[in-house]
């Protein structure tokens, strides 16, 4: 490829006319040969890609491991699981400062043991709404870079599968557990240490599930019921469950599924909302 075309540099010239010398335009590796070889190579990568255990490799591909990552269906409902926590506990921090919080993830289960790259799920889930630009698992560990945010991780072994996200700030630590059950259905375990009584609250299997859940917190479980009930009438809008999680450190977290996502935060008194 010249710089200009045709090239009017002495010394590119001069080596033009060089003997030892054969220039072709910049198509000049486009033989039927070479083609042939492109589509192979390509095809050679969306197998490994797809199936780690293939004998082909990928090349050149800087974002190859988390792509490869989503090609498993039962790695996507974990990348989804923890997304969606990471969302949720950013509805936690509400407006705090998040530069230069600290974010861990903690994996359980024999089955999360390798799922390092559920720390770029988490990132999504923070950086949600937060970022004008478009979201992904490619671009949310740069974009996490610039705003600040880094994600420590560790695995501890259980015999229960779960995530857990936790974000400290200067004037708080606020953490979310998860887990996935029947390989697909989202169940949310704990809200900053409050256990969901039984074995958590189902959430759905979409982030559209997710959309749907409104997250209160109070200290009397009575009249906070009734208040945000009232809260939720007014608008038109009538529960499809409500699910309580208690600590006697948190008090009461009150996770209440919708038909719709509410489009304005709610007013509810003696309430806290969490939007």
């Amino acid at each position: 490829v010249y710089i200009e075309e045709p090239p009017k540099n002495p010394t590119t010239l001069e080596l033009l006319k060089h003997p030892a010398v054969v220039c072709t335009p910049h198509l000049g590796a486009s033989t039927d040969e070479a083609q042939t070889r492109v589509a192979v190579e390509i095809a050679e990568q969306f197998i490994a890609l797809s199936n780690p255990s293939s004998p082909f490799k990928i090349t050149g591909a800087v974002n190859a491991p988390i792509l490869s990552a989503t090609c498993v269906p039962y790695n996507n409902s974990w990348i989804e699981l923890t997304t969606n926590l990471g969302r949720l506990v950013g509805k936690l921090l509400q407006d705090q400062d998040r530069a230069q919080a600290k974010v861990e993830l903690v994996r359980t289960g024999a089955a999360l043991e390798n799922m390092n790259f559920l720390g770029t799920a988490a990132l999504v889930g923070l950086l949600s709404g937060r970022t004008s630009n478009g979201l992904n698992l490619i671009n949310a560990p740069q974009l996490a870079k610039e705003a600040g945010l880094s994600v420590n991780q560790r695995y501890e072994p259980s015999e229960q599968k779960s995530v857990t996200i936790s974000v400290t700030t200067a004037s708080s630590t606020n953490s979310v557990t998860g887990t996935i059950k029947s390989k697909t259905i989202h169940y949310l375990l704990s809200v900053n240490g409050a256990q969901f009584f039984q074995v958590g609250t189902p959430v759905g299997t979409a982030t559209a599930d997710w959309n749907n859940l409104q997250l209160f917190s109070g200290t009397n479980l009575r009249q906070d019921y009734l208040a945000i009930a009232e809260a939720l009438n007014s608008k038109g809008l009538d529960m499809s469950f409500f699910s309580v999680a208690t600590s006697q450190q948190a008090g009461n977290f009150y996770l209440v599924g919708l038909p719709s996502p509410l489009e304005t935060k709610l007013a509810v008194p003696n309430v806290s909302v969490f939007f």
